[in-house]
């Protein structure tokens, strides 16, 4: 073992025995694998085992949302890091998707599906520049994909469609990490209908998912929270609805093509509205919005029912040049940020991270076909606890984050036009066509720089996803066609576009030329992509 690994290894023991001294935060539990354990024994039982009844403000507004009221929220959990093994001067990671269960619901057990455990999967800790290996392979009893959602990778190994692992069988996908230090994601990706269980929709809502925690020497040497499960937090946002005998609950009513897997119960990394004891510090959580449809409008409430303001460091591909200050973050599904919560002043206070949903007009986002009632309401995520501060803790912000240049428009060889929607006011189309694996719906030449122009033509907000080549937003048209809102001035892979909206980003293809590699770009509201809100490029 060399002596960077040695480094990393020691520091994964100390940040599993500093997130599980951490008062409410518990590790999840690991098997050999490295992956969740929702056993008895992992803590995670622990964190869930309560009735629905008591989780506490999921339809609260801004007064009740402050946590506090009502029995102690469930133990925030934490994701297991993954370090992986040096072989050879690779780092090899082991992913294993399977069928568990998970008792979410006081009295019941709910069937669900993991990487390397019960529900959900580790974060695997990747280092720029460093080669891994990403051994994945399927125990779920019918055909799969792993997609590594936000990396920049070549199309044989980014785990799409085309890369479908059979059950019993293990694809290895190795690359270069060439992402700056950020929170990328994984998920399968397969075709399927939203009702067929290899789905991308359907295996996302089980809970197969997990994350890519990337760090770079740029990164390390800013003074930002960077204590994994302590003052670094990982924040996987989801809803389930629970039928019941337990069971996840997919639909309400009969399936029509509007219907979507949208709950009425709250999940922070696996846990029901869960309780964090933090520290009168700075303290960072990197959100990623893993539900299948829901957009979130996240807002920090304290004791007294004030909105409070904290620092956005990042987006979707990494830090930003600069901290932002803001007071709610909007959140489609696949969007990832960076926020960093000042609660220096804060030591024996209460504060709640909420979704004021109601700020979201219909019309622009969720679509009237397309909403549930709690599109309308503020709804309770999960409460903080604020204590003492830990030894050496950041106070302080640096003014300067990540040093990368704008894309020059000047650059760009070409525009390419994206219209979501159809003739006839179709919702599941692209250019007016649906998903087809055997056609190639855009050719980019290697070397080019490229504008793409999303047009939204249809009812509700969809958030675009392109794989494989980072992009940067240069305007959105409902705020001046050269406007861009700070926060969004930073490397995307995901990017919202509201009803009529005309969104322009652009992207370089300077690598990872392949005729036959085919990248996808779709809807990441999961059900519309299943639905065939996609379509594929090459880098030729």
């Amino acid at each position: 073992m060399s002596e960077d690994d040695e480094r990393r290894m020691s520091r994964r023991t100390m940040l599993r025995v500093g997130a599980a001294g951490a008062l409410g935060a518990v590790v999840l539990g690991c098997d050999p694998e490295g992956g969740m354990d929702a056993g008895t024994d992992s803590g995670l039982d622990a964190g869930m085992d309560a009735s629905l009844d008591d989780a506490g403000g999921d339809d609260a507004g801004e007064d009740a949302a402050v946590a506090d009221a009502g029995p102690p929220p469930r133990p925030f959990a934490v994701p297991p890091l993954d370090p992986g093994m040096s072989t050879g001067g690779v780092r090899v990671f082991e992913l294993e998707l399977r069928p568990g269960s998970v008792s979410f619901v006081d009295g019941t057990t709910t069937p669900t599906l993991g990487y390397n455990g019960d529900f959900l999967g580790p974060a695997l800790a990747f280092r720029r520049g460093e080669e891994v290996e990403l051994r994945v392979t399927n125990r779920l009893g019918r055909v799969t994909t792993t997609h590594w959602h936000g990396m920049h990778v070549p199309a044989a190994m980014d785990g799409g469609p085309h890369q479908r692992i059979a059950d019993g069988e293990t694809w290895v996908a190795r690359y270069t990490v060439m992402n700056p230090a950020s929170l990328c994601w994984f998920h399968p990706h397969a075709m399927g209908a939203v009702t067929d269980e290899h789905s991308t929709s359907h295996s996302v809502y089980m809970g197969l998912a997990g994350l890519l925690w990337i760090t770079d020497d740029e990164s390390d040497a800013l003074a930002l929270p960077k204590t994994y499960g302590v003052d670094d937090l990982p924040v996987v946002l989801q809803d389930r609805r629970f039928a019941p005998d337990g069971s996840f609950q997919h639909f309400v009513g009969d399936i029509t093509p509007h219907s979507l897997r949208k709950g009425d119960q709250f999940l922070v990394n696996g846990v029901i509205t869960p309780g964090l004891d933090t520290h009168a510090q700075q303290v960072r959580l990197r959100i990623l919005n893993g539900s299948n449809a829901r957009l979130y409008n996240l807002a920090l409430v304290d004791d007294t029912g004030a909105t409070r303001e904290f620092a956005q460091i990042g987006s979707d591909g990494g830090l930003l040049t600069a901290p932002v200050t803001r007071d709610r973050v909007r959140l489609s599904p696949g969007e990832r940020a960076e926020i960093v919560l000042d609660l220096t002043g804060d030591e024996g206070r209460t504060l709640s991270l909420v979704s004021k949903n109601e700020e979201l007009s219909l019309d622009q986002y969720a679509g009237r076909v397309q909403a549930d009632e709690l599109d309308q309401q503020t709804v309770h995520l999960m409460t903080l606890r604020v204590g003492p501060a830990t030894a050496g803790a950041v106070t302080t912000l640096p003014s300067a984050l990540a040093s990368f240049a704008r894309i020059p428009e000047s650059e760009a060889a070409r525009t390419r036009v994206f219209q979501l929607g159809g003739p006839s006011g179709e919702n599941h189309l692209i250019n007016g066509m649906a998903m087809d694996i055997a056609r190639t719906d855009a050719e980019v030449p290697l070397g080019d720089t490229e504008i793409w122009e999303i047009q939204n033509a249809t009812n509700m907000a969809h958030p675009f996803h392109i794989h494989g080549q980072p992009f940067q937003v240069l305007s959105r048209s409902n705020i001046g066609m050269d406007g861009v809102p700070d926060e969004e001035l930073g490397w995307k892979d995901t990017v919202l576009v509201r009803v009529g909206e005309i969104v322009r980003v652009i992207k370089r293809h300077t690598d990872f030329a392949d005729p036959a590699g085919w990248f996808m770009f779709h809807c990441h509201i999961l059900e519309h992509e299943d639905r065939g809100m996609m379509g594929q490029f090459t880098v030729v």
